[in-house]
């Protein structure tokens, strides 16, 4: 296997967004920001020969991300987003039970995020979740991580 840009892909796609600010568009003062992004893409693969393509038509067709912050007391702020994506393509999964590969179309799902943080001058404390719903998400082969949490705390220097 030797990797080589010889597929020719006619692209064609929209990419669309939008940050609103509602404390200070509509004096709601607790709702900090509204974050939209989306993005389509159809790739159409000009035949040419028969060359075998492994990550050529394996994109994202649709994906919408929505984020929305919230200070929900005076120093306490909260983050929720939520992830759209539609892959096109498929990959191959390798069944123990059977020792067999078989191709498996992606699936496309809606994940969910959400942050915690109390920010008080330069410093911020946070705990943070990743795929809240710990739906299974394969991308370009690969499963991906389930539900998981993390925190931290961070310093920001004014230089």
């Amino acid at each position: 296997w030797q990797t080589q840009n010889i597929t020719e892909l006619h692209t064609v796609g929209v990419e669309l967004s939008t940050h609103i600010y509602p404390d200070k568009t509509w004096g709601v003062r607790w709702w900090k920001s509204l974050m939209m992004d989306y993005t389509y893409l159809d790739l159409q693969k000009v035949d040419k020969e028969e060359i075998l393509s492994k990550y050529a038509l394996n994109n994202l067709r649709h994906q919408l991300n929505v984020k929305v912050n919230f200070q929900i007391l005076s120093h306490f702020f909260m983050q929720i987003q939520g992830s759209y994506k539609d892959r096109i393509g498929s990959y191959q999964s390798y069944h123990f039970i059977t020792n067999a590969y078989e191709e498996e179309k992606y699936q496309d799902y809606l994940m969910l995020d959400a942050r915690v943080s109390y920010r008080i001058r330069s410093f911020e404390a946070y705990i943070q979740a990743k795929n809240l719903m710990d739906i299974e998400v394969v991308e370009y082969g690969i499963p991906q991580a389930g539900l998981w949490v993390m925190g931290g705390i961070k310093y920001k220097l004014d230089l």
